[in-house]
C-alpha cells in the first residue's frame, strides 16, 4: 500500500506541475490578447477545448465527467491569470493618478482581509485597523501588510475602507468627518455595508467635509472569492468612476439605496430565511450522517455556509433592512401556496411548469 500511495502522490505532483506550466503559459496569452485587444473570454475556444479534451478522455479510458470537470477548472483559472495580468498594470496606474499611495482597512474580520489583500496585491501600503489589536497584528501577519496601533493613524490613509458591521459603520464615517475637518488633504472613504437604509440616513443628517469623498459599496461575493474572477458589485447612486476603475474586471451595477435594499431583501433575506429554517428543522431532527440525497445536501450545505459568518452581520442584514419583512411575509404566503397546491395535482403540475418558465 505504500508503494502505491507514494506512486500516487508523485502522480499528483507531476499533474500540479503540468498545471502550473500551462499557467505559466496564459502569462504568454494574456500579453498577446492585451496587445491585440481581444476579449480574456472566447467561448468558442473554451467549448472547443472542452468537447476535444472530452473525445479525448473517451479514447483513452478516463471518464469523461472527470476530465470535463478538470478542463472546467483549468480554462477558469487560465482566465483568472489573464485578469490579473491585464488589469493590475491598470488598477496600480489608477490608484497613482489618484493619488493614493496608502489604504487603510477598518475591521480584520473575512471581508477586511480580503480588501487588504486585493490592494496589497495592487503595490498599496495597507493598514489593518480593528478595536481587536491582536486579531489586527495576526491578520496583518499572515496578509503580508502594516496594522494601524490607533484610529489616527488609520484615518492618516489616502483611501479608508470601512469593513466592519453597518451599525459600526456610521459610528465610524461619523468619527472619520470629525477627524478630516482639520486636514485640507483630499480623502477616499469605501464603505461596503450590505444594507443601505442606514447609512443613507447618516448622509441625510451629517454634512461631510469638501475633502471628504464617501463611495458606498455592496460586493456580491464573499471572502473566498477569487479577486480576478468576475465577481459583481453594485455602487449606490451615479458612476464615480472612481470605484469602475479599481474594479475593472467586475460588473458594476448602479442603483439608488432604496432600490438595492429592496433588491437585498430577495438576494440576502430570502435565501438566508430559508437556510435558517432548514437548519433550525434539521437541527431538531436525528438524521443519520451517513445518509445523502442531493436536493437536503445543497440546502443542508447551504445552511452551514450561513451559520459559519458572523452572527451579528447577518442579524443587521435582515433587521436593518427596511425590505426585510416584506420578504418574510411573502416567504410565509408562498409556503401558504404551496399547501394549497399539494391538494390538488393538477394546479401544482401548472404552477411547476409556470414557474420553471419563468425561472429558467
Amino acid at each position: 500500500m505504500k508503494k502505491y500511495r507514494d506512486d500516487v502522490q508523485e502522480i499528483t505532483r507531476s499533474i500540479l506541475d503540468l498545471a502550473l506550466a500551462r499557467q505559466n503559459l496564459t502569462q504568454h496569452i494574456a500579453d498577446e490578447k492585451e496587445t491585440s485587444g481581444a476579449d480574456i473570454e472566447n467561448h468558442a475556444v473554451e467549448e472547443k477545448l472542452s468537447s476535444e479534451m472530452t473525445e479525448y478522455a473517451k479514447s483513452s479510458g478516463l471518464d469523461q465527467e472527470l476530465a470535463r470537470k478538470i478542463v472546467e477548472n483549468l480554462i477558469e483559472y487560465s482566465k483568472i491569470a489573464q485578469r490579473k495580468k491585464i488589469y493590475l498594470k491598470s488598477i496600480r496606474a489608477h490608484l497613482r493618478s489618484s493619488k493614493v499611495k496608502s489604504v487603510s482597512i477598518f475591521g480584520a474580520g473575512r471581508m477586511g482581509g480580503w480588501f487588504a489583500k486585493y490592494f496589497v496585491d495592487a503595490g498599496s501600503k495597507v493598514l489593518l485597523f480593528d478595536d481587536d489589536k491582536a486579531l489586527a497584528r495576526k491578520r496583518a501577519r499572515e496578509l503580508g501588510c502594516g496594522y494601524a496601533k490607533s484610529f489616527e493613524e488609520a484615518a492618516e490613509s489616502d483611501l479608508i475602507v470601512i469593513a466592519i458591521p453597518i451599525k459600526a459603520t456610521t459610528e465610524i464615517l461619523g468619527k472619520l468627518a470629525t477627524y478630516e475637518k482639520t486636514t485640507t488633504a483630499t480623502k477616499r472613504i469605501m464603505e461596503i455595508s450590505s444594507v443601505k437604509s442606514e447609512i443613507e440616513k447618516f448622509f441625510s443628517k451629517n454634512i461631510l467635509p469638501n475633502n471628504l469623498k464617501v463611495y458606498s459599496i455592496h460586493p456580491l461575493f464573499g471572502s473566498i472569492a477569487n479577486a480576478f474572477a468576475v465577481n459583481t458589485l453594485i455602487e449606490i447612486g451615479r458612476d464615480s468612476g472612481f470605484v469602475k476603475a479599481i474594479f475593472p474586471h467586475y460588473r458594476t451595477f448602479q442603483m439608488s439605496a432604496q432600490n438595492h435594499d429592496r433588491l437585498m431583501a430577495t438576494m440576502l433575506t430570502l435565501p438566508h430565511v430559508h437556510a435558517l429554517s432548514f437548519a433550525n428543522s434539521v437541527a431538531r431532527k436525528k438524521i443519520p450522517r451517513d445518509i445523502h440525497g442531493p436536493s437536503f445536501d445543497h440546502l443542508l450545505e447551504l445552511s452551514k455556509r450561513v451559520l459559519r459568518e458572523n452572527e451579528r452581520v447577518y442579524y443587521e442584514i435582515q433587521a436593518t433592512n427596511p425590505f426585510a419583512d416584506r420578504a418574510l411575509v411573502e416567504t410565509l404566503n408562498s409556503v401558504r401556496k404551496l399547501r394549497k397546491l399539494m391538494k390538488d395535482e393538477s394546479t401544482f403540475k401548472k404552477f411547476f411548469k409556470e414557474t420553471g418558465r419563468v425561472l429558467n
